[in-house]
């Protein structure tokens, strides 16, 4: 049961650290959320008493917006599908479309410590993760036209700030064989505004993230849900999301595990996601594991993860 509950804890407090949370996590499930990305990193080391994770992990979001200009070339005058083809460059030199691209970036770096504890014989662990916490912002509007590549590197459009933050949380074992667990992440707001471009700017915001979770532990069979309890909203000019995700895992073998999941987003602002996955332990040092993903609005993607124990 110590590493239900540790596989737990890291689902609601360490997205990225475990190949439990694969499939529940904001970070891994990014991967079909439109322009959003995670990676993450965590060194283990633990005694009889006291338990401690170095890591590194940082997500990213992303919204992409394009104006049509009022010179845009109308096609609607050319009767044959070849004709439109033939676009005079004069024409071509007067499009003033825009489109603009808008990110924003969390990095974290800290240990996080975990304590055992027992109340009327009930087992509980508390969670705290102080960390170093770096937001990177991005903002780059162009002229379609006269878009360059380059300018995508150029430091005159990033803005960035390095912070502290926190996060907290506690897990309890009830009844054997079921874990409860709640967590807070990102305990003090931070709001970074990006640069300004073509007149624009806009914040980027690193909300608290509070969720609350369950887990149960039966003979070769893991069944999770876990709720977050507020809606998050990156940049204030956007939509908030609010998940609740569920996850079954069946270890076929002591080698071989087959996984199951499914995330909603409460508020309906973001597809449903389903997800089918597997993992494999190579002997007791190396682990794969592999999640494939569809959402209900067609989009596919996948997370391959490779694990070494040492």
């Amino acid at each position: 049961m110590k590493l239900l509950k540790l596989a737990l804890c890291y689902i609601l407090l360490f997205p990225l650290s475990s190949s439990l949370a694969e499939q529940l996590s904001d970070e891994a499930w990014a991967n079909l959320v439109p322009a959003m990305e995670g990676g993450g990193l965590s060194i283990e080391a633990a005694n009889q008493s006291v338990q401690m994770v170095v890591f590194y992990d940082t997500y990213a979001d992303a919204i992409g917006v394009k104006a049509i200009g009022v010179n845009t070339i109308d096609m609607d005058g050319f009767e044959a599908p070849h004709e439109r083809l033939k676009v005079l460059e004069p024409e071509l030199m007067e499009l003033d479309s825009k489109g603009m691209l808008v990110a924003g970036a969390v990095s974290d770096f800290g240990v996080a410590i975990s304590y055992p504890l027992s109340i009327v014989n009930m087992p509980i662990s508390v969670g705290v993760s102080p960390k170093l916490q770096k937001i990177d912002t991005y903002n780059y509007e162009a002229v379609i036209n006269s878009f360059e590549p380059s300018e995508f590197d150029d430091a005159s459009y990033r803005n960035d700030e390095t912070t502290f933050n926190l996060d907290i949380g506690v897990a309890m074992e009830p009844v054997e064989g079921l874990v409860v667990a709640m967590s807070g992440r990102d305990l003090i707001s931070q709001e970074l505004e990006a640069v300004e471009s073509q007149g624009r700017k806009l914040n980027y915001r690193v909300d608290p993230k509070f969720a609350a979770g369950v887990a149960y532990d039966w003979n070769r069979l893991t069944f999770t849900t876990d709720i977050d309890l507020n809606p998050i909203k990156r940049f204030d000019e956007t939509v908030g999301t609010q998940y609740w995700r569920f996850k079954g895992e069946v270890r076929a073998t002591d080698w071989l595990a087959l996984r199951l999941g499914y995330r909603h987003d409460m508020k309906d602002n973001r597809a449903s996601v389903y997800s089918l996955g597997t993992g494999v332990e190579l002997g007791e040092v190396f682990s794969l594991d592999f999640t494939g993903m569809v959402s209900s609005d067609d989009a596919i993607g996948g997370v391959l993860k490779t694990s070494y124990h040492f």
